[in-house]
């Protein structure tokens, strides 16, 4: 591995993931901050290209107190950057990566618990999770309420049918173009990557675009050079290193995420979670989480807090302005 910030644990653990066993289960982690640090971020994350998340989210953390802080990012189980997924896995029972078994939620919980037992990591000050980081750091909550006391929940919502359907879709497309020449599946996995990413940004913020380019506004693109830089790159990223067999597996777990099943965990919880959903998110739409926080019980031992971020950019707000993101983030991180 070419990055010298990425380190590699493997273990001789094994975990049953859909009745397959998955043997010698290997971490891909990066730390940043200070080693002595009084206290500990874990950082969750899905589909971004690895766990030295300061290549990918610099601008949330360009301020960020690495003296009083160290941040804790481990590739999750299922990806293709070092963590046992389907291109890098040991299973009597999967002869190919398109066989890795789909990922439940108790899972990540597991991997990333063992993870921190590797590290002799007993207890974390806060766990930092959006998107599908979002629902992964739900399930650690959920499985192991003890080991955290401060949820930071970012870009949190719940697929829609349409969402969702699409998302399958592009799924099959890549099914289907696994046995064909290279450049058909560099193609079609090009293409799904860019639609899914058109999929998650927000009618408003496209049409902007769209604006811009009927006009031939020299003057006004930032947003528009944003948003094609962003998809570019993430696109490249994609067919570079990020293995379309991990992609269809962890796209496709997030589809049974329902709010609705971490209601008793949530609140039985003590501690505090901060929700922060994607202002007119049309890829997994907030309203389901605002209804849930509504109607939980009012409880003096947990405090949840919604905030909406405003952001032309839909779901991936918390992406492409993720310096604006960590603005309304900070406070969180004060105890």
């Amino acid at each position: 591995m070419d990055n010298e910030n990425i380190k590699i644990i493997k273990t001789n653990h094994s975990l049953m993931v859909n009745e397959i066993e998955l043997k010698n289960i290997q971490f891909a982690y990066s730390i940043h901050g200070n080693p002595n640090a009084t206290k500990t971020v874990l950082l969750i994350h899905c589909f971004s290209v690895n766990s030295d998340f300061m290549t990918w989210n610099h601008d949330y953390f360009k301020d960020f107190d690495f003296d009083e802080f160290k941040v804790i990012c481990v590739n999750t189980l299922g990806s293709s950057h070092g963590s046992t997924g389907p291109t890098n896995y040991e299973s009597p029972q999967i002869s190919t990566p398109s066989e890795f078994p789909l990922i439940p939620c108790k899972n990540y919980a597991d991997f990333f618990h063992l993870f921190l037992q590797e590290m002799s990591i007993n207890k974390i000050d806060y766990v930092l999770g959006s998107s599908s980081g979002a629902i992964h750091s739900l399930a650690l909550l959920k499985y192991y309420p003890e080991l955290c006391k401060n949820y930071i929940i970012g870009a949190i919502g719940q697929m829609n049918d349409k969402s969702a359907l699409m998302t399958e879709f592009l799924c099959t497309i890549l099914d289907e173009n696994q046995g064909k020449s290279y450049n058909e599946y560099v193609n079609s996995s090009r293409y799904s990557r860019i639609f899914l990413r058109l999929l998650c940004a927000h009618e408003k913020g496209l049409a902007t675009f769209a604006k811009q380019l009927r006009e031939n506004n020299r003057n006004d693109k930032s947003n528009l050079e944003t948003l094609k830089d962003y998809y570019d790159n993430d696109s490249q990223n994609y067919i570079d290193i990020f293995g379309p067999y991990s992609y269809t597996n962890l796209m496709r777990g997030l589809f049974p995420f329902q709010i609705k099943d971490f209601e008793s965990s949530i609140s039985h919880f003590k501690g505090k979670i901060h929700f922060i959903g994607m202002k007119n998110d049309e890829f997994m739409p907030t309203q389901p989480i605002v209804e849930f926080i509504n109607k939980l019980p009012i409880k003096s031992e947990l405090e949840i807090t919604y905030k909406e971020f405003d952001t032309l950019f839909g779901h991936e707000g918390w992406l492409l302005e993720s310096e604006r993101f960590y603005e309304i983030t900070k406070d969180y991180f004060i105890s």
